[in-house]
């Protein structure tokens, strides 16, 4: 979230992320099928900007490049 360009932001909403802990995996889907390139764009500017304190820069082209 500290990262305006949102790299792996984008990466973990495309493929999904699984993290494991004692207690069993937690999960997030992947949301690459779900939503367009323009959306998980304007999300991850949002996640960026609420809870990294900072204007996200992540556009429609990044995300494309990222499923590729």
């Amino acid at each position: 979230m500290n990262d305006p360009s949102g790299v792996n932001l984008v990466r973990a909403v495309l493929e999904g992320v699984k993290i494991g802990s004692p207690k069993g995996d937690n999960l997030m889907p992947s949301f690459a099928a779900a939503y367009s390139d323009a959306e998980i764009a304007s999300v991850s500017n949002y996640v960026i900007g609420h809870f990294g304190g900072k204007q996200g820069s992540v556009t429609s082209a990044d995300v494309r490049a990222a499923r590729n």
